[in-house]
């Protein structure tokens, strides 16, 4: 269940960035 965390850690940053 690696993937499944990568993806999340993924959308994680691609959040950060949007709010900055």
């Amino acid at each position: 269940m690696d993937v499944l965390r990568r993806f999340k850690t993924t959308v994680k940053i691609c959040s950060y960035w949007s709010v900055q």
